[in-house]
């Protein structure tokens, strides 16, 4: 599980509590809307293929003035910052705590979710020029799955997996449009 905390807000949170509750519930409202906008854009970014990580980012409330934004998967983490020898930092996160980390499942687990991918992309197998359809029987094909499946799961555990930055690359963004929109209300 990732979840994020934009630094120097702590203070400005504390500020915030001596102001009139007027005040405050406005600079809620906005605290809110870049939360939603951080969960947003995290899903608009999230790798996708059957959407199962993208349903999983989500926002909680703690108080008025404070949201978590989660993103709830178990391979959020590897999907973030790759894993073996393609785990990238990402600067000013501390990724140690994923690095390294198992996510769970076994090997027959992540062979079958492989083959599922392979199946619905497609990739696999012969096709005919003349009816660009996959040639062989069921039973051949399902072979064909199997065999590259073993193969992508075997370079995944020797070669690991490529990042692909989706959550934390927007802390930027939305920091600057939430203090950007809090300085207009003061």
């Amino acid at each position: 599980m990732i979840n994020v905390n934009i630094v120097g807000y702590k203070q400005f949170q504390d500020s915030l509590k001596k102001m009139p509750s007027t005040l405050r519930k406005e600079v809620g409202a906005r605290v809110k809307a870049s939360a939603d906008q951080f969960r947003d854009l995290a899903i608009k970014d999230a790798p996708a293929d059957v959407g199962f990580l993208r349903s999983q980012i989500t926002v909680k409330p703690i108080d008025e003035l404070k949201y978590e934004v989660v993103s709830g998967s178990e391979y959020s983490a590897p999907m973030e910052f790759g894993t073996k020898g393609k785990f990238q930092p990402i600067p000013g996160i501390d990724a140690s705590e994923f690095k390294g980390k198992p996510t769970g499942g076994t090997f027959q687990e992540m062979l079958k979710n492989i083959e599922a991918w392979v199946k619905r992309k497609g990739i696999a197998g012969t096709y005919s020029v003349k009816t660009k359809r996959r040639t062989g029987n069921k039973a051949t094909q399902q072979s064909q799955n199997k065999q590259l499946a073993y193969l992508i799961a075997r370079s995944i555990l020797n070669n690991g997996v490529t990042p692909h930055p989706f959550f934390f690359k927007q802390i930027p963004i939305v920091r600057r449009d939430l203090f950007r929109k809090i300085r207009n209300i003061l």
